[in-house]
């Protein structure tokens, strides 16, 4: 039946194959019809199942071809950037607990009471306002009401979980060392 088809009939199907396949892909069928009839010429006195498969691999061809080119490959991942450098951590070392004599200001009373950098772990660890930590044992008792420095230690020492907040053993890991050393001091030098 296509060998039937008149050879203007049988171009104009053709023609209708292969710009309705490169309108699909987004091309222009007018800018290759040149590179059709070409092939076209070279299969003239073949069938028409011939015709129509040089058309379809034209129209592939073309497609083929007028695709852009693949991006190029992504480069791989960046490797993450190195962490800065961390400074060389000093291990913490347990200071000296001290004792030293103080004079409470106001009764000026001379007692046995740990020295500045004693107390100021002491400040961290225990729940007691400033002035207490200064405060002669008499006036610790009577004034404030609270224990004795010496007792406050005896204390956190039995019950350090109760009365020592757990981050200071991450921050003074060795406080129930320095307690102990501190309170020894204390009770040579006759603190009560």
């Amino acid at each position: 039946m296509a060998e039937e088809l008149s050879p203007e009939l049988q171009r104009a199907l053709l023609w209708t194959k292969f710009s309705a396949a490169l309108t699909a892909a987004g091309l222009d069928p007018e800018r290759y019809r040149g590179r059709l009839e070409e092939e076209l010429e070279r299969v003239e006195d073949q069938p028409f199942e011939v015709k129509q498969r040089v058309t379809e691999m034209v129209a592939r061809e073309i497609i083929r071809e007028a695709r852009p080119p693949p991006p190029p490959p992504r480069p791989p991942p960046a490797a993450p950037p190195a962490p800065p450098e961390r400074p060389e951590v000093i291990p913490l070392v347990m200071p000296e607990p001290r004792v030293t004599l103080r004079t409470d200001p106001k009764p000026g009373e001379i007692f046995p009471a740990p020295d500045d950098t004693s107390i100021a772990i002491l400040i961290k660890v225990l729940p007691f306002p400033l002035e207490w930590f200064y405060a002669s044992p008499t006036r610790q008792r009577e004034e404030f009401r609270w224990p004795t420095l010496l007792m406050a230690i005896e204390r956190a020492l039995e019950r350090p979980d109760a009365l020592i907040p757990s981050w200071v053993f991450s921050v003074y890991p060795w406080i129930l060392e320095f307690l102990r050393q501190l309170r020894d001091r204390l009770r040579e030098a006759g603190a009560r």
